[in-house]
């Protein structure tokens, strides 16, 4: 067996299988919008399955694959040091290169299930306890409002351009304000507010679409 040559060849399946998972699940990812749209929610609930069980079988492929190219160094401590090693030269200009390391991870657990982390092996971050630093691109957009109310609630619902027609958007709105208000009411007593913050990323889920959010205060928050 050829030790660089094995080595290279493990770091880069895992690789390379890891930025083919992550375009699947985009790929499917991307449609959400469009099922939910055209009620195509028979056709939304398969790929959803399809993409619960992604990571699953992308990592099941790679271990069977790592078992057959390390034969019996599958557990040669040596051997994973170089593949990280290797790994980390492969992936250092990736732009999702944090999501491959915590599949590469995955991997290792498989092997090493019985043994504790280590560092010299596996990637573990020293810094994921600290603040995060603020990125360089919004995740979410702000609703300049002062006021909680229906009008509120309608003008988020809008904000993301749905295709598909409300039967009654104002009734729908009616509702949404009238359960989320008194939650609002019973932390501050009056619902004056300062802005709402939605994440940019509508989450389709069977026959619903739901949006993430956060109501300001002048002085704290509360989740929407």
């Amino acid at each position: 067996m050829d030790k660089d040559k094995t080595i290279h060849e493990v770091a880069s399946y895992i690789c390379e299988k890891y930025d083919i998972l992550l375009a699947t699940f985009n790929e499917i990812t991307a449609y959400g919008k469009e099922y939910f749209e055209q009620k195509r929610f028979h056709e939304h609930h398969a790929q959803q399955q399809n993409r619960y069980r992604l990571y699953g079988n992308y990592v099941k492929d790679v271990y069977a694959k790592t078992q057959s190219l390390l034969q019996e160094n599958l557990y040669n401590v040596a051997y994973w040091k170089d593949i990280k090693n290797e790994f980390s030269h492969l992936i250092k200009e990736k732009p999702h290169r944090l999501n491959s390391e915590t599949f590469y991870n995955s991997i290792t657990r498989k092997v090493f299930f019985d043994k504790s982390f280590n560092a010299d092996i596996e990637y573990f971050d020293y810094t994921d306890y600290k603040p995060m630093p603020k990125m360089d691109k919004e995740v979410f957009d702000v609703i300049d409002v002062s006021h909680f109310s229906p009008l509120v609630i309608k003008q988020i619902i809008k904000h993301f351009q749905f295709t598909v027609k409300f039967e009654d958007i104002d009734r729908d709105c009616q509702k949404i304000f009238d359960e989320v208000a008194p939650s609002i009411i019973h932390q501050k007593s009056n619902l004056f507010i300062d802005r709402v913050e939605i994440l940019k990323t509508v989450f389709y889920r069977n026959r619903g679409a739901f949006i993430v959010g956060r109501i300001f205060y002048k002085i704290g928050q509360c989740q929407l």
